[in-house]
């Protein structure tokens, strides 16, 4: 049973983690869903606390197997469980390499996690394993010469996070991901080690910038009837061709604009003290205060509407003044 179980991690890793591989998800007879993946880490974690390790080892390959046939993409925190139970796993199966590859994207994404006594006791050859791995870099490798050329009208993640350069870091295995922009389904999966990261995600760098170059030079170019060292306007003018018209501004506009904005705040400032005269009216014990209150409220009130209607005219004929000029109008030349 043992050599069966390793035998089926073995498959599902050849299956995902080469470099440049096509992606896993052509493979999957259907998709895994996030409620299996959560079925099976319960399942995983039951047995980690009965020490079920038969369990833990043919859990493990599934999940594994499934992990490029994921139509969503997962939040990193879950993807730290489910690469933490892959580490449980492949330790459980005797493969300690294996292991702490898992452990380390693990850490590298929940560095504070510690086991729980009811899981993993101190002093255990798995709870050493899994210390040990704190230990590791992580720091992201750059493939040299490569810059990530994501698929048109998609977006890169990599363990749930956006993958924005080619790099990665190394000594672990890394779930990379192709999402679509429009619905963030998940179009492409691939389970790679370090920064092997597919060939169909990369573009040599030095082509990337001779690429950036040449539509640099072609914008230059662009405009017709360019003149040498001018600013080519819309409508393909330069500089020299046009005429300029200055706006000037109306004298009134700024006393305008003051007289309105004092207006608006003298509108809040009645407004705001009549709340104190509402609470004497709430406080009032006698019908002469009470009265006395509501007239003084119902005054301040009025005040306010009345401040605010003529703040307000004033600030707009304020902004509505002008010299009659058009801004930004620029007299081209006759034909």
């Amino acid at each position: 049973m043992k050599n069966l179980s390793s035998l089926l991690l073995g498959l599902a890793l050849l299956s995902g983690a080469a470099f440049g591989s096509a992606t896993a998800q052509a493979e999957c007879q259907a998709a895994y869903t996030s409620d299996a993946l959560l079925e099976d880490i319960q399942v995983m974690a039951m047995a980690l606390q009965a020490k079920d390790a038969q369990s833990l080892k043919g859990r493990g390959a599934i999940i594994e197997a499934g992990l490029v046939c994921l139509r969503e993409p997962m939040p990193p925190a879950l993807y730290a469980t489910v690469y933490r139970m892959m580490g449980v796993s492949a330790f459980e199966n005797g493969n300690t390499k294996l292991a702490n590859q898992w452990f380390h994207i693990a850490l590298e994404l929940d560095p504070t996690h510690e086991w729980d006594i009811a899981d993993v006791q101190p002093g255990t050859p798995l709870f050493k394993a899994y210390s040990d791995a704190r230990t590791a870099s992580v720091v992201p490798v750059q493939i040299e010469g490569m810059a990530l050329n994501p698929p048109a009208g998609s977006s890169l993640l990599i363990d749930g996070r956006p993958l924005e350069s080619a790099a990665a870091t190394p000594d672990r295995f890394h779930l990379v991901q192709q999402v679509s922009s429009s619905n963030r389904a998940v179009r492409a999966s691939w389970l790679v080690m370090g920064n092997a990261l597919p060939a169909q995600l990369l573009l040599e760098e030095s082509l990337s910038r001779n690429e950036a170059k040449d539509l640099e030079q072609a914008s230059d170019t662009a405009g017709k009837g360019r003149r040498k060292d001018e600013e080519v306007l819309a409508g393909g003018y330069t500089e020299s061709e046009v005429t300029p018209i200055a706006r000037e501004r109306p004298r009134a506009k700024v006393p305008l604009l003051a007289a309105g904005s004092v207006g608006l705040l003298a509108a809040g400032g009645i407004y705001a003290s009549s709340f104190s005269t509402q609470a004497q009216f709430n406080d009032a014990t006698t019908t002469e205060d009470l009265l006395a209150a509501q007239q003084l409220t119902n005054t301040l009130i009025i005040a306010s509407g009345g401040a605010l209607l003529m703040g307000a005219g004033v600030g707009v004929w304020g902004v509505v003044i002008d010299d009659g000029s058009t801004p930004g109008l620029w007299a081209l030349p006759q034909e």
